[in-house]
């Protein structure tokens, strides 16, 4: 990666014959493309010196070009501009995995992403950004691989391990949390100390694979206005250390005293999103973008806008209806062309009362503080019609029965009355087991 040259938006790109190719995507994966199939899979970019400066990424088109000089690229300067000899590398799929009409790979392996079955689309190969059809095929067949599940389940037990889906575990003590010794773990250790020490937790992430990234941060500032309502959604850990915590998400409560984390501001534009990236390498030396623990953040190297702050479910259902909700959002905002504005600190705040009362409480909605149950039926009615032009409208039925059931921390709550801390645990592990959504 560190010559990869990631500029084709400020270079006009040419092969041999002066054919000239203009890119249309946010990770330039369209240009790898159109140069594989040049001769020798090569193409040059020319480069204007106003454009030397400009930043891809935290990294100036300047920089990567010493790089490749440095590494023996063919390289000339002459009438204000650099020419650069570029060869495509492995760096997109270039047709995709075979699969089967189940999507399938090999027996119980699924595969769905923009050039899977050697359809190549010439866009952003994230393996999320244009995989609807493929992607609902492998997940309609994936769900009928119950004996593949039961096998896994199976193999986790056998080494010791137990899955329990929830924010934080209900019954950890305190210190109970040990952290991989190596690689980014150890570096996150370091980086928080005794902070990531504390108690086991765990958040449910969803990306919505996007092709622009000016839609990227689009979506991005409209998605911040809804932290608050997945909040309260997700909220799935109402005890820490064995007590009632007295929230319905104990977990953001642990992880608000996180650095970078927590609502961010909203951006200009891309520019405006990478130069902050670069303002953190500049005065921190924080070069992993992936160490900005924003609730709403964008991953260019995915090509996704990531949506982090909520619970891990136990139930399978919930997480589908939550991962519909977040699809379904990022196509209405993209799509209406709805401005988004608040600050960031009402956000947080109204965030706050969402992790301290999920769906039985309000939340800053359209300006004022609303049930968060009347502002899920405002959502709902907003983003339907994009669902279903996308036809994933099914999946936002899960969210209103999620309203229904009240919750994760209700549930849990109930429970524990009913049965105590003991049984809580075993129901945890039971719904996180489940074959059936």
């Amino acid at each position: 990666m560190a010559l990869a040259q990631t500029y084709a938006h400020h270079a006009t790109v040419i092969n041999d014959r002066g054919d000239r190719f203009t890119t249309t995507t946010w990770a330039e994966t369209d240009v790898v493309q159109w140069t594989s199939r040049q001769s020798a899979a090569r193409a040059r970019y020319v480069v204007e010196d106003a454009a030397l400066m400009r930043r891809v990424r935290g990294r100036t088109v300047e920089s990567m070009i010493a790089a490749a000089r440095g590494a023996g690229a063919p390289i000339v300067r002459a009438h204000g501009a650099t020419t650069v000899g570029v060869i495509a590398a492995i760096t997109t799929t270039n047709g995709g995995l075979s699969v089967d009409e189940r999507a399938q790979v090999a027996t119980g392996v699924f595969a769905c992403g923009a050039d899977v079955g050697g359809i190549s689309t010439g866009g952003y190969s994230s393996g999320l950004a244009a995989a609807l059809v493929l992607g609902r095929i492998a997940a309609d067949a994936a769900l009928g691989v119950t004996t593949a599940l039961a096998g896994l389940r199976r193999a986790v037990a056998v080494g010791g391990g137990t899955a329990l889906g929830a924010g934080i575990h209900p019954s950890g003590a305190w210190g109970d949390a040990r952290v991989l010794s190596g690689g980014r773990y150890k570096k996150v250790s370091e980086m928080l100390r005794g902070l990531v020490q504390r108690t086991p937790e765990c958040a449910l992430h969803v990306h919505v694979g996007v092709s622009d990234g000016e839609d990227a941060v689009r979506i991005l500032n409209g998605m911040r206005e809804y932290v608050p309502l997945f909040v309260a959604l997700a909220a799935n850990s109402p005890f820490w250390f064995g007590v009632d915590s007295g929230m319905a998400s104990a977990r953001a409560a642990l992880v608000r005293s996180y650095p970078r984390h927590g609502i961010p501001r909203a951006f200009r534009d891309y520019d405006d999103y990478l130069a902050t990236l670069d303002g953190y390498r500049r005065a921190f030396g924080i070069v992993d973008s992936s160490l900005m623990w924003w609730d709403v953040r964008l991953r260019p190297n995915l090509g996704t806008v990531e949506l982090r702050g909520m619970d891990s479910q136990s139930s399978l259902g919930h997480v589908a209806a939550l991962t519909a909700l977040a699809q379904a959002m990022a196509y209405a905002i993209k799509d209406s062309g709805r401005e988004c504005v608040t600050p960031a600190e009402l956000i947080a705040e109204s965030a706050f009362l969402a992790s301290r009362d999920g769906i039985a409480g309000t939340i800053l909605h359209h300006g004022s503080l609303q049930p968060v149950r009347q502002a899920v039926t405002d959502t709902l009615e907003w983003v339907r019609p994009y669902a279903r032009d996308r036809g994933i409208e099914d999946g936002l039925d899960g969210v209103e029965r999620l309203v229904h059931d009240g919750g994760g921390a209700v549930r849990q709550r109930r429970v524990h009355a009913r049965s105590g801390m003991a049984e809580l645990l075993r129901h945890l592990v039971a719904e996180s087991s489940a074959d059936r959504w």
